[in-house]
């Protein structure tokens, strides 16, 4: 009788756990009441020239960064596309129609300074790679700033047989950054590209 209450309670933590693993893997249903405003912001920040996967890697990114949640917010970040006030300011700066949506919790704001933010990024990194390659790259950036992507690309450039313009086995190995960044920062990329790209493939 022990040993069958014993399987029951392990089959229950079992399920449970299968169901919240699932759960994690789908898309939340709050993403589709944004997906026509994202698909507008893509094509209005690429124009003609929208990189293969931008769709699916702009709403992967949300989802790594707030799981659609428009009201998120941490010590440093806000919002459905977790902007720094610095970085926030810089988007503004550069693209002033977005303040005209609203602030930074406003769902069409956040993801016209995403889209704009990883254009920029894209412009500025340009790894002689596969466009693959160029997008981790963009969202390792996205994640931990530009200036922490180039002293990466540096230190691996001093490393025999380390190609600076490739990320993947290559300057994703390498970094002065604390170990807890480190670890969040290569996880990044990672997360959207391999685990997200593909759930949100047709989105």
């Amino acid at each position: 009788m022990r040993s069958l209450r014993l399987f029951s309670f392990l089959l229950a933590i079992l399920i449970g756990w299968s169901a919240w693993a699932s759960a994690e893997d789908r898309i939340p249903s709050r993403a589709y009441e944004f997906r026509r405003t994202l698909h507008a912001e893509v094509n209005r920040t690429w124009g003609l020239h929208v990189p293969p996967d931008a769709y699916a890697i702009s709403a992967g990114t949300i989802h790594q960064e707030s799981a659609w949640n428009p009201m998120a917010h941490s010590a440093f970040a806000k919002g459905l596309t977790q902007f720094t006030d610095p970085t926030w300011a810089d988007m503004i700066r550069r693209d002033p129609s977005i303040a005209q949506l609203g602030d930074v919790f406003n769902p069409h704001a956040a993801m016209r300074a995403m889209t704009t933010y990883h254009r920029l990024l894209w412009n500025q990194l340009k790894p002689n790679t596969s466009e693959a390659e160029r997008w981790a790259f963009v969202l390792s950036a996205y994640n931990g700033g530009p200036g922490w992507v180039t002293r990466d690309q540096k230190i691996c450039a001093s490393i025999p047989a380390c190609l600076p313009l490739q990320w993947w086995g290559n300057v994703e190995l390498h970094s002065k950054r604390a170990s807890w960044a480190f670890k969040e920062n290569r996880g990044y990329p990672r997360n959207i590209l391999k685990r997200w790209l593909p759930l949100y493939s047709s989105f």
